[in-house]
């Protein structure tokens, strides 16, 4: 079975990098109402982190937003962490 894609806010060459093989589908950034790339969440002994992986450069102002709303996230989901980031791959 073939997944259907939304071309309108996912673009067919990024599908691969949001949906596995095994249909799991991985957290997604939204700019503009696009998907313009994905995040994920690393916990260590006493920190949190949202990496986020875009697909193209972003704008400052897009990043600005991404890492105020990559805090929030963090705050909470991991208010026990003492340290909390947002990082851009």
């Amino acid at each position: 079975m073939r997944p259907v894609v939304v071309s309108r806010v996912l673009a067919r060459e990024h599908v691969r990098r949001v949906m596995t093989a095994n249909g799991i589908v991985r957290g997604t950034v939204l700019v503009d109402g696009f998907v313009a790339g994905t995040w994920r969440t690393d916990r260590a002994r006493g920190s949190a982190v949202v990496e986020v992986a875009p697909f193209a450069p972003l704008a400052s102002a897009d990043r600005d937003a991404l890492e105020a709303e990559g805090r929030r996230l963090l705050a909470a989901s991991g208010p026990e962490a003492g340290h909390h980031d947002v990082r851009f791959a």
